[in-house]
């Protein structure tokens, strides 16, 4: 047990070890990501090839779609198994990159970049709250912080490119 506030070695293990696992998945979802923005920006650039080659788009829908449901209802252990995990991460990413990148070709580079920026800030600001808190992550202090950091950076996008519809947002 505890007496006067001291942790006991077992409190601070599982502390470490949560904490351990959060980071390793912030790691992932930060390797995600970057992926993400590197194979989606080429084609979010040249709209013209993406509404050419609409084919490559169903092509990545259709394989994410297929890997997810064939670790699903066949391949389980060796999702969770280390070489197999990664790259059936990487496979969905790379596939779901190509499909971010497809959709936001048909977007103004404007509105796809506040959407990054405000995506990016998010998650670096739940990062940090899960890097930095004392509490579990997975209550409702988690949401609180999340939609906060929502509302202070799409205040701060607002701020510096004013729309009617960005007031309205932050009205909402």
């Amino acid at each position: 047990g505890t007496s006067g506030g001291m942790k006991t070695p077992l409190s601070n293990m599982e502390a470490d070890v949560r904490a351990g696992f959060v980071r390793k998945v912030y790691g992932i979802l930060s390797v995600q990501l970057i992926l993400t923005a590197i194979i989606a920006y080429p084609i979010q650039a040249n709209p013209y090839w993406a509404a050419t080659h609409r084919e490559v788009g169903q092509a990545a829908m259709l394989v994410s779609l297929l890997v997810v449901f064939g670790v699903v209802c066949c391949c389980q252990q060796a999702a969770r198994t280390f070489p197999y995990s990664y790259a059936f991460l990487g496979v969905v990413t790379v596939c779901e990159s190509v499909i971010v990148g497809m959709i936001s070709a048909m977007y103004t580079t404007e509105s796809v970049m506040m959407a990054v920026v405000l995506t990016a800030g998010i998650f670096i600001g739940l990062t940090i709250y899960a890097m930095t808190t004392k509490t579990d992550f997975t209550g409702m202090g988690g949401y609180l912080s999340a939609g906060l950091c929502c509302l202070i950076l799409t205040s701060l996008l607002c701020m510096f490119f004013p729309s009617p519809m960005g007031q309205k947002i932050i009205a909402g």
